[in-house]
């Protein structure tokens, strides 16, 4: 009986651990000060930049980060806007949709005491991309419209930490997919 006890106990608790895969995209924009300064000139429509391509993983969802050095939209103008495009991918095929999996993306500040970073992070939910089946169904164009932070961070913000670095920024997208149980 004690045995039987035991071995139950083990393979309950097997079933309420979550196992979480994350994967990692660190974009590096070189040359940030001058997109910035040309985004703000009068009569400029709000300038576009893209990373490349990523995957979530091996044979994962495809997707890239676009970003508004001033915002991508009168009401975000003094604003860095971020947002997330699923791309048409290799594996759409096989892959469950839609997209359902934690985004966070993260402006990293480069401090050079880890202790004293404070990276500008913001999460999109799930009800919003619930909400906007345009952004995250499988895509039937090269590109989904993306969905993300229209005001990620204030300009004055931007200069406050160090978020710029010999002219450098870092977004880092991570992408979660969370399992219960011992699949």
């Amino acid at each position: 009986m004690e045995e039987h006890v035991e071995k139950k106990i083990k393979e309950h608790l097997a079933l309420t651990q979550v196992i979480t895969l994350t994967s990692k995209f660190i974009w590096k924009i070189n040359n940030f000060t001058d997109d910035l300064e040309k985004a703000k000139q009068p009569g400029q429509e709000q300038k576009r930049m893209y990373s490349d391509p990523f995957y979530t993983d091996k044979y994962g969802y495809k997707m890239r980060v676009q970003l508004y050095p001033n915002g991508n939209t009168d009401e975000a103008t003094g604003h860095v806007s971020i947002f997330i495009q699923l791309l048409r991918g290799e594996y759409d095929a096989v892959l469950p949709w839609p997209f359902a999996r934690k985004i966070t993306v993260t402006l990293l500040d480069q401090k050079k005491d880890l202790q004293e970073r404070k990276n500008d992070e913001n999460t999109i939910p799930y009800k919003d991309m619930l909400n906007n089946p345009g952004s995250f169904n499988r895509p039937t164009t090269d590109s989904n419209t993306g969905l993300g932070f229209p005001n990620f961070i204030s300009h004055e913000k931007l200069m406050t930490e160090n978020y710029i670095v010999d002219d450098t920024i870092f977004v880092q997208v991570e992408v979660r997919e969370e399992y219960t149980g011992t699949e």
